[in-house]
């Protein structure tokens, strides 16, 4: 073997950060069928009113609720006798996205509830991007660890790092992936029990280290 040939192992480290979700996220969507369209509207921004009066009645902020989507259409049915589309009147729909604390999670679902279709509450970390880079962390640890248990091996010498990248899996999110454990959201006695579980970030990060003779 050339002493003087560059030589390198390449390994993957892993990292894991596993922590409780301090956030939960509602979609809700609203939606009145009414005519003429100026009813139907003014009807859809009453019941909206009233949806908002009572998020903010459970200590929600404003800033945490925000539209998603809004918009009135002309709504038909087809009339198979007539063969033909009969207006229904006009439709108006908007959706919210409202985010709150964990403790309030089960309240917020049951209060929107009767308002609309609700969507969630899915559960995340406020801090998630910090809690990625832990678990990126960690997986150089790791790397740098496998790499000198298998120069030892290989009776060689591990020395500096001479490229480093984040691995995308398969299957899994590009910030990290969120597994369902044991646990569960506070709620009242009129409120549903919400399991929230544990989100779990991972990180895979391969490492070219540099190999000496010793």
């Amino acid at each position: 073997m050339d002493a003087s040939a560059p030589r390198f192992i390449e390994v993957t480290g892993i990292g894991r950060v596993v922590v409780e979700p301090d956030e939960a996220t509602v979609i809700l969507t609203i939606s009145i069928l009414a005519s003429p369209r100026k009813k139907s509207q003014e009807e859809h921004s009453k019941k909206v009113a009233d949806c908002l009066e009572k998020i903010r009645a459970l200590g929600i902020e404003d800033k945490a609720v925000w539209t998603a989507n809004y918009h009135t259409s002309k709504e038909t049915e087809y009339d198979s006798g007539k063969e033909k589309n009969i207006p229904k009147g006009f439709r108006t729909s908007q959706t919210l996205t409202i985010k709150t604390d964990l403790e309030k999670a089960g309240d917020l679902f049951e209060t929107v509830n009767s308002f609309g279709e609700s969507n969630g509450p899915n559960f995340a970390c406020k801090n998630a991007d910090a809690l990625q880079e832990q678990a990126c962390e960690l997986a150089i640890i790791d790397g740098l660890r496998k790499a000198r248990s298998r120069a030892k091996l290989l009776r060689l010498r591990d020395g500096a790092v001479l490229g480093c990248y984040e691995t995308p899996q398969a299957g899994r999110h590009d910030r990290g992936s969120t597994r369902m454990m044991s646990a569960s959201a506070p709620a009242r006695e009129y409120a549903p029990e919400i399991p929230a579980g544990r989100s779990e970030f991972v990180a895979h990060m391969t490492l070219h280290v540099e190999l000496h003779l010793l």
